[in-house]
């Protein structure tokens, strides 16, 4: 082994070893202070349980998964203890990786890199901090209207530009859910925030589709907009509110034509969600089979739409 390859591995040794020194005294250091319990378990501990233990990182394009038995109990211990709350739950929101945490992760990344070219890119797992602010944003959600005296912490995390992705989409799921206010204001960001923030705000909208029933001719406006990915987060988002059939469906019909590929697969998936209401569509649906980037959205949302038409209840005829 040269002494250069020798010297490498060393450094690398002792680097790991100060780290793991570092993030010793960081664990036996005091914890912040949580005083707030309900039935016998600080608010903390409760938030830990909001995630389910999934693994969430930037934006899915799917409804978030029903939430367990657990979820809902720290839901009910969330709602339990109320506004006291919030200034613990804003600063778990605010919660950046360690600057060691960070470095360790460079350091693995590059050593990766260094055993071969093709892990080079290798997704880095979901960090500490990436999990607390999504537990944290979780339980804030849960408070609904109990949370708007933090709008304006929230729209600024959603408006900053370079700002952590991950606290945008955060900022926007709660706005979503305080209500008609936190849906006005998600729209507003729309107008002047960049593209990550406007994803993250529509997103929310499809989130919350009890809550943004009105925001159809809206969503229509935005899926015709420059932006490719505003253009199919509405797309997508209308598919989870699905209301509004005679104006959305004919727009989605002329989506299917688009030429941004993403634009036309979300709306042939979203006509797919529409059901027997969409039933319109399906010659042009058709069309898309083996002519589009969307045909296997097209397939999908035909035997979505053609299965609702033959589960509707057939009319019989009383006339002799």
């Amino acid at each position: 082994m040269s002494d250069g390859k020798t010297k490498f591995i060393f450094r690398i040794a002792v680097t790991l070893i100060l780290l793991a020194l570092v993030g010793l005294i960081f664990w036996l250091l005091p914890k912040r202070s949580d005083p707030l319990s309900y039935r016998g378990r600080s608010l903390s501990q409760w938030v830990e349980e909001m995630d389910g233990g999934s693994k969430v990182r930037g934006v899915e394009w799917s409804p978030l998964p029903q939430k367990t038995a657990k979820q809902l109990e720290a839901v009910e211990a969330i709602r339990a203890i109320g506004t006291n709350g919030l200034p613990f739950l804003l600063q778990e929101l605010h919660t950046d990786d360690s600057f060691f945490y960070t470095k360790k992760q460079e350091l693995l990344r590059y050593i990766e890199s260094k055993k071969s070219a093709k892990n080079a890119f290798l997704q880095t797992p979901v960090s500490p901090a990436e999990k607390t602010r999504w537990r944290a944003a979780l339980a804030l959600e849960s408070l609904g209207p109990l949370t708007e005296s933090a709008t304006n912490d929230l729209v600024k995390l959603l408006m900053t530009p370079g700002g952590s992705e991950n606290s945008a989409k955060e900022a926007a799921f709660i706005l979503g859910g305080i209500g008609p206010k936190g849906i006005s204001l998600l729209t507003n960001c729309v107008r002047i925030t960049n593209s990550w923030g406007s994803m993250c705000a529509i997103w929310s909208l499809g989130q919350h589709p009890a809550a943004a029933t009105n925001m159809v001719p809206y969503l229509l406006k935005m899926s015709r907009g420059k932006d490719e990915n505003v253009a199919y987060s509405s797309v997508w988002a209308l598919g989870e509110i699905h209301t509004d059939p005679d104006i959305a469906v004919p727009a989605l019909i002329r989506l299917l034509r688009d030429p941004r590929k993403h634009v036309a697969g979300f709306a042939a998936g979203t006509l797919g969600r529409y059901g027997a209401k969409a039933k319109a569509a399906l010659p042009k649906l058709k069309e898309q089979v083996d002519d589009s980037p969307a045909t296997m959205s097209a397939k999908e949302a035909i035997k979505k739409i053609e299965a609702a038409i033959a589960a509707e209840p057939k009319t019989t005829d009383t006339h002799q």
